[in-house]
């Protein structure tokens, strides 16, 4: 499973923002932190970076969001609740 097959999850309703955004920063806390450094990890081929970040843009997506969230995250898996962000097995099934 690659991206597009997420990305194709979630234009099927059948994931929401709430977890596609889980599961980019998923990518940026595996990577180095950029959107560039999640294009190995989702396997996402260069050639093909502009339009990864267009479709975030259409989603209204934007990093400094995304790293808003994972810091959330981060603070709730402190605090012993459970989220996605946890279940680290799952997301690098998918990837």
């Amino acid at each position: 499973m690659d991206f597009w097959d997420v990305r194709d999850l979630y234009l099927n309703h059948e994931i929401n923002k709430y977890q596609l955004q889980e599961i980019i920063s998923y990518g940026l806390k595996e990577g180095d932190g950029t959107l560039k450094g999640v294009l190995p990890i989702f396997r996402i081929e260069e050639k093909d970076y502009k339009r990864f970040l267009n479709f975030l843009q259409k989603q209204g997506i934007k990093l400094k969001d995304l790293k808003k969230f994972f810091l959330q995250e981060e603070q709730f898996s402190l605090q012993g609740e459970m989220s996605l962000s946890n279940n680290d097995n799952a997301l690098k099934a998918i990837f």
